[in-house]
């Protein structure tokens, strides 16, 4: 029986519209100036074509001075629309064993948007790699997207996000999914 995967949910509001949130997220090019320095990020493959179902990127990082190729698959893009977006990219090989994450854009009232963030994570060797490695590969991810934050808040601009989104965050489902992900 496979573990639970280690999850992550974060969420930054920013003083852009979706639109032009959507055209830098578009392209994995953009993934530098949001991308720790000390990751060492090279974008592959892939990395210059806008978002699109089917797309694999080929990215590589050096956290600790080795490097790691990451072969990524764009699975669903559902763009602009009503206020909402999402895309969704899996790991098809790289350092996890599992890495699944979904991106999604939601227009805030006064102009700006969230960016909402769900990395569902397994790492290699089961067991023994969680308890090897799970405190500090949960330590890399969490800065990695402390980190994000910040560049997208200095990049942006930031903006408070209403009270409610606590509590009433919803993820979308299913590709083509248009139901709302929060009412705001």
């Amino acid at each position: 029986m496979p573990l639970s995967p280690f999850v992550l949910e974060d969420v930054v509001a920013v003083q852009a519209p979706i639109d032009k949130l959507w055209t830098f997220f578009s392209t994995a090019q953009n993934l530098g100036p949001l991308t720790p320095p000390d990751q060492q990020l090279r974008v592959g493959k892939g990395g210059d074509q806008p978002l699109h179902p089917g797309l694999i990127i080929e990215i590589s990082v050096a956290p600790m001075g080795f490097r790691t190729g990451w072969r990524t698959h764009i699975k669903e893009v559902v763009e602009p629309c009503d206020g909402q977006a999402h895309f969704r990219d899996i790991q098809e090989s790289g350092p996890f064993a599992q890495w699944d994450h979904l991106h999604v854009f939601t227009s805030l009232p006064g102009g700006g948007t969230a960016i909402m963030d769900r990395v569902e994570y397994r790492l290699p060797m089961g067991r023994l790699g969680k308890a090897v490695a799970g405190w500090w590969v949960r330590a890399q991810v969490s800065d990695l997207f402390a980190y994000r934050r910040s560049a997208l808040h200095e990049k942006f601009g930031e903006m408070a996000l209403p009270e409610k989104w606590a509590a009433d965050r919803h993820w979308p489902t299913a590709q083509g999914n248009s139901t709302p992900i929060v009412d705001v």
